[in-house]
């Protein structure tokens, strides 16, 4: 879920997210839903938020060959958001 705060729209990018691995090794998204899925669960695209406005969607990437995410990270720019995970991944 991300809310935009700002006091005007904003655009957010699929394609400006990518899950930091633990060996370092970063994986894009994938860029449309897993086949069988709802296509308006997942977010695609680009979309615009308007001012106080919450957009909800999952994002899929790739966790094969042990791929172990220590960070989910969104670039805008110069703007970078990070959200790390602590503890084990399961």
């Amino acid at each position: 879920r991300m809310t935009n705060h700002t006091h005007g729209r904003v655009y957010v990018r699929l394609d400006g997210f990518t899950l930091e691995g633990s060996k370092g090794r970063p994986v894009e998204p994938f860029p449309t839903p897993p086949p069988g899925s709802p296509s308006t669960r997942f977010f695609q695209g680009s979309r615009a938020v308007a001012a106080d406005q919450t957009v909800r969607g999952w994002i899929t990437f790739d966790g094969s060959g042990g791929f172990v995410p220590t960070a989910l990270v969104y670039a805008d720019g110069k703007e970078i958001l990070r959200v790390r995970f602590q503890g084990d991944w399961v």
